[in-house]
C-alpha cells in the first residue's frame, strides 16, 4: 500500500511539472510572438518613413506591363539620334531574359521637379512591350524612365546599372570564359614554357612571367567593365577604352573620366613582350592577338576584342605563368579552369 502511494506521488509529481513547463512554454511562444510583431511593424513604419515613393514591382507592373507579351521593340537613339538601331525581339527566352533587366532593379516614383531641365521629347532609348496591351518605357538621361500606357504617363528613377544593361541589350551575348576543351596536361604545359621562354634572359623572363599576368588581369577587367556598353558599333563609349586622356562620362556630360588608353594600352604592351620573346610559334600566336585588339578597337568590334583575349589568356594561364599561382584575386576565378585551345606548340 505505501509502495502504491509513493508511485501515485511520483506520477502527480510528474503531472505538475508538465503543466507548469507547458504554461510557460505558452508565455515565452506569446512574448516571441508580440516581439516579432513589434519588429514587423517598426520594419514597416521605417519603410513608409524613409521610403515613402518606393514602389513594389508587383504595383508598378500590375499597372502597366501588359500580359501574353509577344514582341518587345527596341528604338536606340543613344548611339546615333538620326540614325537609331531598331531590335525586334520575339523569342520567348529573349524576351524573358529581357524582361528581367526591369523586374531587377528598384523603381522609385520620381515627382521631383530637379530633373528639369531633361527633355521628355528626345529619349535614349524607346522600348515597346506588345502584348495584350502595349506599354512604352522612354529611357531619359540616366537614371530617369517614362511608362506610357494610354492616357496614363509616369516617371521613375531606376539604378543606374540597370539603366545600362537595359540601353546596351542586344541579342548578342559574349563570355569571358566559355570552352569545353579539355585542359592540357602539366607535362605539355612545361614543355611549352621551357619552349615559349628559350632564348630569353633570366631577368626579363622573370618581368614577362609578371606583367603578362597583370595585362591579362588589366584586358579581362576592360572587357567585364565595357561589355555592356560597347557592343554597339556607334556607342559614345569607343573613346573611353580606347582613347587616352581625359573624356566626357557620356551619361554624364559634367563629369571627366581619365583614361590610359584601354584596349589600345593593352595593345601597346603586347606588342613589347613579341620584341623580347624568341619563339616564332609564340610572337606568331601573339601576333594574331595583337591583330584582333587593332581590328576591334578601329572597327569598334568588341566580339574582336573577346578574341583577342582568349589568346592572352592561355598564353597566361598555361604558358608564361603555368602553374598559376594569384597575388590578388583574378577578375573572373572561371578562367583557371578554361582552355581555349589557342597555344600552337601545345598540341
Amino acid at each position: 500500500m505505501q509502495e502504491n502511494k509513493k508511485i501515485l506521488f511520483i506520477i502527480l509529481i510528474i503531472i505538475l511539472v508538465c503543466v507548469i513547463s507547458f504554461i510557460i512554454t505558452l508565455q515565452f511562444l506569446n512574448l516571441f510572438e508580440n516581439h516579432t510583431d513589434e519588429n514587423v511593424i517598426a520594419y514597416q513604419n521605417a519603410i513608409r518613413e524613409n521610403d515613402d515613393q518606393i514602389s513594389s514591382l508587383s504595383e508598378i507592373f500590375n499597372d502597366f506591363f501588359p500580359n501574353n507579351v509577344k514582341e518587345i521593340i527596341v528604338t536606340n537613339y543613344f548611339s546615333d539620334s538620326d540614325n537609331p538601331s531598331i531590335l525586334s525581339i520575339n523569342n520567348d527566352n529573349k524576351i524573358r531574359d529581357f524582361s528581367e533587366l526591369f523586374f531587377n532593379t528598384s523603381w522609385q516614383e520620381d515627382n521631383s521637379n530637379s530633373n528639369a531641365s531633361i527633355n521628355p521629347s528626345h529619349p535614349n532609348c524607346t522600348i515597346k512591350f506588345i502584348g495584350d496591351t502595349t506599354i512604352t518605357f522612354d529611357m531619359i538621361a540616366s537614371p530617369i524612365v517614362i511608362i506610357h500606357k494610354k492616357d496614363l504617363s509616369k516617371k521613375y528613377k531606376i539604378s543606374e546599372s540597370a539603366y545600362r544593361n537595359i540601353l546596351a541589350y542586344t541579342n548578342t551575348k559574349y563570355y569571358l570564359h566559355k570552352s569545353e576543351l579539355e585542359l592540357p596536361s602539366t607535362d605539355k604545359c612545361n614543355i611549352a614554357q621551357s619552349s615559349a621562354l628559350k632564348g630569353v634572359s633570366k631577368d626579363s623572363q622573370n618581368y614577362i612571367k609578371t606583367n603578362f599576368g597583370y595585362l591579362h588581369s588589366k584586358i579581362e577587367s576592360l572587357l567585364l567593365d565595357s561589355v555592356s556598353l560597347l557592343k554597339d558599333t556607334n556607342s559614345p563609349y569607343w573613346p573611353n577604352f580606347t582613347e587616352a586622356g581625359p573624356h566626357k562620362e557620356p551619361f554624364s556630360p559634367d563629369t571627366i573620366v581619365e583614361s590610359d588608353g584601354g584596349f589600345s594600352k593593352v595593345l601597346e604592351q603586347l606588342n613589347e613582350f613579341i620584341i623580347v620573346l624568341q619563339n616564332e610559334q609564340i610572337k606568331n600566336d601573339l601576333n594574331k592577338s595583337c591583330e584582333l585588339l587593332k581590328n576591334g578597337i578601329n572597327e569598334h568590334d568588341i566580339g574582336k576584342l573577346f578574341e583577342s583575349h582568349t589568346i592572352i589568356h592561355d598564353h597566361d594561364y598555361f604558358v608564361f605563368n603555368y602553374p598559376v599561382c594569384f597575388s590578388s584575386a583574378p577578375p573572373d576565378w572561371a578562367g583557371i579552369h578554361t582552355y581555349f585551345g589557342k597555344v600552337s606548340i601545345i598540341e
